[in-house]
């Protein structure tokens, strides 16, 4: 992927479009305001979307993809079913229903209007359904691409990607039927594609990707235990990073298994992560990584990334690991110890956590409690936002909490 830019016109100076920063409250509160009568032709409501923004070609773009991820709903009874109905952009502005083809043209015949550079691309996409690390490029699709400022731009409507996505970050999920429309130079071989992790629209709005090694869609192990590494790119606002989640679905069981995110490092523009899990038995499953915004108060998570896990091992070396744990002022990160199951008398155990998304105003109070006194036993801290303390560990459930308004248990593990 790495040998692959965007393909650019003349026109192109050299800055690519970033719209991360970019308010579009205005184009939104417009969208969302559409009356009915604004709706009877698709001329009238491609007038209403776009006028209010004359010459801002992405400021009319984001008010045309407002109004159809707000107002069209996808036809999943006629998907499952294979009758697929009308999906003219005439019907589906009549239906307010279709599906990806028919998000396609109504989103191409709103922009026409006013010239906004807007084509259709059709292919297929790793959708629903798809077998993560199977052999299908994915399911039949359909999307739209635009030239901004000579720049090639991808828009996915019907999976609510973007508005406007780069083609480097769709190629992971979406294959056109001509290699001309991934608009990447040179374009990408269909091997490379089927070996890419299979990526959601969460990935990138969130910023949740594949980094290191983790570069393929499938992992294998001997020794039970399998590790991918992800990025976490930070807000440029506030430095936070997305709030992830992570679980192992197994295959051969249907367990589905927690997942442990460990603090690895960190640079000027994101966290690395590495994501451990432990596989019962021989056999595959899916390994599911998903987030939401650091300052998000939603209790769900939406998939970003996702790996199939094959194990050549017998699950001997199987440990419990650390449920997720979500604290309201801040994130953190248990890097010892490593599972949570500790094996007794080796001397001091360490306890070590890393606190990150720190709220302005809030202090960090970590311990941990348990064994037959159960006392809170205060971890110090030893570096930036880096806690710790040393514990003899006797039998027993601990847990690692937080003191605030009593104590606010966060993570239990059990010494053996």
């Amino acid at each position: 992927m790495a040998r692959s830019q965007p393909a650019t016109t003349a026109e192109f100076n050299g800055d690519r479009l970033d719209l991360t920063q970019v308010d579009f409250s205005v184009q939104d509160q417009h969208a969302l305001a559409c009356p009915p009568e604004e709706e009877e032709s698709l001329a009238r409501l491609s007038w209403y979307l776009t006028s209010p923004f004359p010459g801002d070609q992405v400021a009319q773009l984001r008010s045309i993809f407002k109004w159809i991820t707000h107002n069209i709903v996808y036809n999943v009874a006629g998907f499952m079913a294979g009758n697929l109905g009308d999906n003219s952009a005439e019907a589906v502005l009549r239906n307010k229903t279709g599906v990806c083809a028919g998000f396609s043209n109504i989103f191409y015949e709103l922009a026409a209007p006013q010239d906004l550079g807007v084509s259709k691309v059709f292919g297929v996409a790793r959708g629903f359904g798809i077998e993560i690390g199977g052999d299908s490029l994915g399911g039949g699709h359909a999307w739209n691409a635009v030239t901004i400022n000579g720049e090639s731009l991808l828009i996915d409507s019907t999976w609510g990607a973007g508005p406007i996505t780069d083609c480097e970050y769709l190629i992971y999920s979406h294959w056109p039927s001509s290699s001309s429309e991934q608009f990447l130079d040179p374009p990408v071989h269909v091997d490379l594609y089927r070996a890419l992790p299979y990526r959601s629209p969460s990935s990138w709005t969130l910023g949740i990707l594949p980094s290191g090694t983790s570069a393929t869609h499938t992992v294998s192990t001997d020794d039970d235990y399998a590790e991918v590494e992800v990025r976490l790119v930070k807000r440029a606002w506030d430095g936070y990073i997305p709030t992830i989640v992570s679980y192992l679905k197994w295959t051969p069981t249907g367990e589905q298994l927690f997942a442990h995110s460990r603090w690895d490092r960190e640079d000027a523009e994101s966290v690395y992560m590495t994501i451990r899990c432990f596989c019962p038995s021989a056999g595959s499953g899916t390994l599911h990584i998903s987030g939401k915004a650091a300052d998000s108060e939603s209790k769900v998570t939406t998939n970003a990334l996702s790996y199939r896990v094959v194990n050549n091992g017998t699950g001997a070396n199987m440990r419990p690991l650390f449920p997720p744990y979500l604290v309201k002022h801040f994130g953190f990160s248990i890097l010892e110890p490593a599972s949570a199951m500790v094996q007794s008398g080796g001397g001091k155990q360490t306890i070590r956590v890393k606190v990150y998304n720190l709220q302005r105003g809030t202090q960090p109070r970590l311990c941990v409690v348990g064994g037959l006194i159960p006392i809170p036993d205060v971890l110090k801290q030893v570096g930036p936002n880096l806690y710790e303390t040393q514990k003899t560990l006797r039998p027993g459930k601990y847990t690692i909490g937080h003191m605030g308004v009593g104590i606010e248990y966060l993570a239990p593990f059990e010494v053996v």
